[in-house]
């Protein structure tokens, strides 16, 4: 399937420009995707290279608009990626609607000095076909005369100076009156050309999008502890891939851990590098004695084999140590002291908790139940949305777009129940964090095994055999909820 990305340009005539844009030699600008041919899911470094003759500090105002990162067929993702030279300049400009870091160098074309400010950006298709990507587009005003306040700053050790960031460049200039000794350049890029090719058939059943090749490793800390003490687990990605978008799936995956180890939904990404991407995870041991935390898998496609490959951590030797028990000794020392002249005071205190304990017992049942009738009368509203979003649903036939107005349907319903998140951006940690301690286990396997299937269809090169049930266990999830909040 062949796709052109097609981007509507609006041309408003006002006063901004006091003279017509020159396109002129003197300003250059060029898009490159890493690949010609790539992979669904497969991650690629995109460059804009804007390049100039007259000297980066005298240009007042500059827009950069790439249409390839407006297309909803690719992710975009900032690079944690290291500068190529260490003494490169850093410098703030504006790039299609935000601000972005460019690095700054000299260099030659066609015999040509040139200052050429670059910008990197990570591109993930997800969709398959071939995209012709529209020509990136650069405006700049160029001043006649020295602009003041354009001084560096800092020098950070490994770098060269930064330029004023983000404040230098100030595009409200482009709402005025240029000064008529100013010149506006103007220039476009080449377009490129990408095809993209869908993944292979039956993924493995970790496999959550990871294309490329990813090696996993856990550290535990402690390695020695008592039953109900709780162990934190870092699981760390490696990879000359670009690490960005890089997810786990949930260890509840896998029955090693499940089965003797008790897990809590509170993993969160602690660092990052330009080969490394960190999460930390609490774990409780169920039994005493010397045991292993197993190995903790990941699934990945490896583009360069064009194979599912799965990497295992190694297993991390732990000592668990039984709970402490109070002896029967030292009850015994406490009734010699029962003819101690303290024993009075200390049951009248005793007495006052007690009493106090169920004053605030009975306002906070008072405020309970205030809270619980418009938690009820939100839920139903939310319930009735659903049913109405889940029917349109099961109208579409296309199994992919079925798939993602179910997930639109049933984190729409969760956001109204979990008013601090955003629907498209609700997980399976969102909603134990949120629920856990209200609802009965067997609700948290349904929406663990809809949160799974949902992420397959989302991921798997095709939609899995069972998608088709993915509407009704999300039905069961909302009467498993709803029935909770009649309770």
């Amino acid at each position: 399937m062949k796709r052109n990305i097609y981007i509507l340009l609006l041309t408003i005539s006002c006063s901004c420009f006091a003279q017509t844009a020159v396109q002129t030699k003197k300003v250059i600008l060029r898009q490159q995707l890493q690949k010609e041919n790539c992979y669904r899911g497969e991650p690629l470094e995109y460059t804009i290279t804007w390049s100039s003759q007259p000297p980066i500090g005298r240009f007042r105002a500059v827009n950069i608009h790439a249409p390839l990162l407006e297309d909803k067929d690719f992710r975009i993702h900032d690079s944690h990626k290291a500068a190529d030279q260490p003494d490169q300049f850093s410098l703030g400009i504006p790039f299609s609607g935000t601000r972005a870091i460019a690095n700054l160098k000299k260099e030659t074309i066609n015999s040509t000095p040139y200052t050429s400010l670059k910008i990197k950006k990570i591109v993930i298709p997800t969709e398959s076909g071939k995209f012709t990507i529209p020509p990136a587009s650069i405006t700049c005003s160029f001043s006649a005369k020295p602009i003041t306040g354009f001084t560096p700053r800092g020098k950070p050790q490994g770098s060269g100076n930064l330029y004023q960031y983000p404040l230098y460049f100030n595009n409200n200039f482009f709402d005025r009156d240029t000064d008529p000794d100013d010149t506006t350049f103007k220039a476009s890029s080449k377009p490129c050309t990408l095809t993209v090719m869908p993944l292979p058939a039956n993924p493995p059943p970790l496999f959550n999008g990871l294309v490329g090749r990813y090696h996993i490793t856990t550290h535990a800390e402690p390695t020695t502890l008592r039953v109900g003490d709780p162990i934190s687990i870092t699981m760390t990605i490696s990879s000359d891939c670009y690490l960005e978008h890089v997810t786990l799936p949930p260890l509840e995956l896998q029955p090693a851990i499940t089965n003797n180890f008790r897990i809590i939904h509170d993993r969160r990404m602690s660092g990052i590098t330009t080969k490394t991407i960190n999460f930390t995870q609490t774990i409780y041991p169920h039994h005493s004695g010397n045991q292993q935390i197993p190995p903790v898998s990941i699934a990945c496609f490896n583009p360069k084999t064009k194979q599912y490959e799965q990497s295992q951590s190694k297993p991390i030797s732990i000592t668990v140590k039984r709970c402490h028990i109070i002896t029967g000794s030292i009850f015994n020392k406490e009734k010699k002291r029962n003819n101690s002249p303290y024993i009075r005071p200390i049951i009248l205190t005793i007495t006052a908790t007690i009493i106090a304990a169920i004053l605030i017992l009975f306002i906070m049942r008072r405020t309970r139940t205030t809270a619980t009738a418009k938690t009820i009368t939100d839920l139903n509203q939310a319930y009735h949305k659903f049913n109405k979003n889940i029917a349109k649903a099961g109208s579409i036939s296309d199994m992919r777009e079925r798939c993602t107005s179910i997930n639109s349907s049933i984190t729409s319903y969760l956001a109204e129940l979990m008013p601090t998140h955003t629907p498209g951006a609700i997980t399976f940690s969102d909603f134990i964090s949120h629920f856990d301690s209200k609802i009965e286990q067997n609700t948290i396997d349904t929406a663990q095994q809809l949160f799974h299937k949902l992420d397959q269809a989302r991921f798997a090169p095709a939609p899995p055999p069972e998608s088709s049930n993915i509407a009704a266990i999300a039905k069961k999830l909302v009467n498993q909820l709803n029935t909770t909040a009649d309770t």
